[in-house]
């Protein structure tokens, strides 16, 4: 059956209802760690301080709850990829 883009818009509101649902779940919106004594207090885990190997800034390593590690530029709490985004190489993080 093919779908119309009037179908698709459907979609999209669809989408957004259930991530408001969801988001009202897990009690309010999806928030991030505003500090660092946050970010422990959550179940992050500091594990290392590294250089970048594109731009040499200073990275903080970590570990999220989930058990998914983080680079964080050093004293923030702000991802290195987010500020730095040429930084990030999917195929090796080099």
């Amino acid at each position: 059956m093919r779908r119309s883009v009037a179908d698709l818009g459907n979609e999209s509101d669809q989408v957004r209802e259930v991530r408001e649902e969801l988001s009202a779940m897990i009690d309010g919106p999806l928030r991030y760690p505003s500090s660092r004594d946050e970010m422990i207090e959550w179940g992050y885990k500091y594990t290392r301080l590294t250089n970048c190997k594109k731009c040499g800034a200073a990275i903080e390593w970590w570990v999220t709850p989930n058990g998914k590690r983080v680079a964080m530029n050093a004293g923030s709490v702000v991802g290195h990829w987010k500020t730095n985004p040429g930084c990030f190489d999917r195929m090796g993080h080099k």
